[in-house]
């Protein structure tokens, strides 16, 4: 069986690597494993360690919301959001324990992407 994508038929943009687009579609298309072409899951991606909601509660914090803020935004309620937080500052290794700032320390590390910062 043929697929209907051919490299003639992608405009591609910023010099991206055609034959791994291709094949990264090939797979989607063919139900294949597409792990290999997941580089958002890669281990040296900053944060990759975080789920997709608690990167999306760090970039609040970083812009300074609070969490009735943060709750509003996402439609989940002040309880979640307040558990979403916290979970997100103890996978970055942060706990109210310490004599910084926890969320200025979040913000920090999202803003240089260094997770260990």
């Amino acid at each position: 069986m043929r697929s209907a994508i051919s490299s003639s038929s992608l405009a591609l943009a910023g010099g991206a690597n055609e034959t791994v687009l291709l094949e990264a579609l090939e797979a989607v298309l063919h139900e294949r494993d597409i792990s290999s072409f997941r580089h958002d899951r890669s281990v040296d991606r900053p944060f990759a360690q975080l789920s997709n909601t608690q990167v999306q509660v760090l970039r609040l914090i970083s812009e300074g919301k609070t969490n009735v803020q943060i709750a509003e935004i996402r439609g989940r309620s002040l309880a979640a959001t307040e558990s979403a937080v916290t979970r997100t500052l103890k996978a970055l290794g942060l706990d109210d324990a310490s004599k910084q700032n926890v969320r200025v320390a979040a913000a920090r590390k999202f803003l240089t992407n260094q997770p260990n910062a």
